[in-house]
């Protein structure tokens, strides 16, 4: 079951094929698989997608509340696929004095635990008994720490106000790092075997801010908020965007289990460093299906399972998912290719 071979591969145990987790978008492909065309939700059409693929792992993420005035804010749309993907045009404060003085707790929702937990877990559940034994299901946060200021004051207000007074930051960055705690203590009490971590702290050239920003500011508090999970049991995984080779080790030190990778980082050096005691998903490039001939699509996955397809704990994934402006002919040769290369050889 592809399951159990999820959960054997998280615990790095050897299994019988190479593991795979995607996010598929791509309405001509869900319908020439499912032969449908209308869904409920994306997660009933994504559970119908994984069983003829073979797929084994899926992330569910929710925060214990998203403030009203973002909810309502100004946005702009397009189309992914079966999703749509925003970027947001108006933030929570204007100039950066608002800044200083904003209280994150003050858009909150008052929630106890027990009500997060019993939404969590609801949630979840639903989620996980879509796939069954089809696959394993992990809950997770897309907002851990970093991306709770940028996405309340955009790129340029965070920059500046972090980089310019980043004492006088680090009293915002501790009041949502204690909403974060409240939301992972109640994904603690759920009964998940991975919490998947998100936070975007790097672009395709590395580090957004210099790396000892991260070691003052953001890793401590990574190690604090993940020590609940720890406690229960919980593996825990680190997504972020871009380059983070230069901060990996921190993030090892705060206790991940793993981390799912983009293809700006290489595959091979991180594999020979922790190839053996980490999770490693990813590393196979979107861009690659998009404007790629098959060879190249073939050779794009060959290296990737020749550089990790012995380590127990990798997992073959499209960096970036796969939506829909890849040809559907290249989105079924990669389906096509990763099945006839990911069993092990005995």
């Amino acid at each position: 079951m592809s399951y159990q071979r999820a959960l054997e591969a998280i615990n790095l145990r050897r299994t019988d094929r190479i593991p795979q987790i995607e996010h598929i978008s791509h309405p001509e492909f869900i319908k020439k698989i499912t032969g449908k065309t209308d869904w409920n939700s994306s997660w009933e059409v994504l559970a119908e997608v994984y069983r003829p693929l073979d797929l084994d792992f899926a992330i569910y993420t929710e925060e214990g509340y998203i403030p009203e005035w973002e909810r309502m804010s100004q946005s702009k749309d397009t189309s992914w696929g079966l999703e749509s993907t925003s970027w947001r045009t108006a933030y929570r404060c204007k100039e950066i004095e608002d800044v200083y003085l904003y209280d994150p707790w003050k858009d909150q929702e008052e929630k106890s635990i027990q009500e997060l937990v019993t939404g969590f877990n609801s949630n979840w559940s639903k989620i996980q008994s879509l796939f069954g034994d089809v696959a394993l299901v992990a809950g997770g946060l897309y907002r851990t720490l970093f991306m709770w200021p940028l996405m309340t004051f955009g790129w340029e207000l965070f920059l500046e106000a972090a980089m310019n007074a980043p004492e006088k930051f680090k009293r915002i960055i501790d009041g949502f790092a204690e909403i974060a705690m409240r939301d992972i203590s109640a994904w603690s009490k759920v009964p998940i075997k991975v919490f998947a971590s998100h936070d975007d702290l790097a672009m395709a050239r590395g580090p957004i801010f210099n790396p000892e920003w991260y070691r003052k500011y953001i890793f401590p508090w990574y190690k604090k908020l993940w020590e609940p999970l720890k406690a229960n049991g919980i593996k825990i995984l680190f997504i972020s965007d871009g380059n983070i080779e230069f901060l990996l080790e921190d993030i090892w030190e705060a206790g991940a289990d793993g981390v799912v990778i983009e293809p700006v980082i290489n595959l091979k050096n991180l594999i020979e460093k922790r190839g053996r005691d980490k999770i490693i998903i990813g590393n196979i490039d979107t861009k690659t299906l998009r404007f790629g001939t098959l060879a190249k699509i073939e050779d794009e996955i060959k290296r990737c399972i020749e550089d990790a397809g012995n380590c127990p704990g990798y997992f073959l994934n499209v960096s970036g998912g796969l939506p829909q402006d890849i040809p559907l002919s290249n989105v079924d040769a990669y389906f096509d290719i990763c099945a006839r290369y990911k069993s092990r050889v005995k």
